[in-house]
């Protein structure tokens, strides 16, 4: 609700200064490495060969100063690993669900940025189910293609929170 909060007032401040942005929608493939110790993971590496999630935000750019903020709260899957608990295999199912925040500069067709994520991560195994919520940063490199048309590199660090030992990705963002 906080995170609504915020970019609606983000939207209206930038719409009474005359520098309106626009509305996005992306996807990404990530991959991040963890080492929970409560669980046993046969592979402890993300599955990046499909999207997990559609992100839809509103970005801006004022005087190359690049703002955006995305949320994947409306579309996301869960991701599926196997773990050894005994000597028997369990299916892991995880859920990650986030606000994002970047904020950079814009020089000709790159936009390094800082980026802050609001992260809900829930994990479910056999039954135990365990809910973290924990604040990621990360820096990230947008490639202006067209005018519509933003690519997206990224690079999340580590979280002791949720044994993280770090994160990367590449997207796609489409501005209406």
């Amino acid at each position: 609700m906080q995170r609504s909060v915020i970019t609606l007032i983000l939207f209206l401040l930038s719409a009474q200064c005359g520098f309106a942005g626009n509305i996005t929608i992306g996807t990404s493939l990530i991959y991040t490495k963890t080492n929970d110790p409560s669980f046993d993971y046969i592979d402890e590496t993300s599955d990046i060969e499909k999207p997990k999630s559609l992100l839809v935000g509103y970005g801006t750019n004022y005087k190359n100063i690049y703002l955006n903020v995305a949320t994947n709260r409306l579309l996301s899957r869960r991701e599926k690993k196997e773990v050894l608990i005994g000597d028997r295999v369990f299916i892991s199912k995880a859920k990650l669900t986030y606000d994002s925040f970047q904020l950079g500069y814009r020089y000709n067709r790159l936009i390094p940025n800082i980026i802050g994520i609001n992260a809900k991560l829930t994990r479910a195994v056999n039954g135990f189910t365990k809910t973290n919520y924990v604040f990621l940063r990360g820096v990230g490199l947008n490639i202006i293609l067209t005018e519509d048309i933003i690519f997206n590199s990224f690079y999340i660090l580590p979280n002791k929170e949720i044994y993280l030992e770090g994160g990367a990705g590449i997207g796609i963002t489409y501005n209406y």
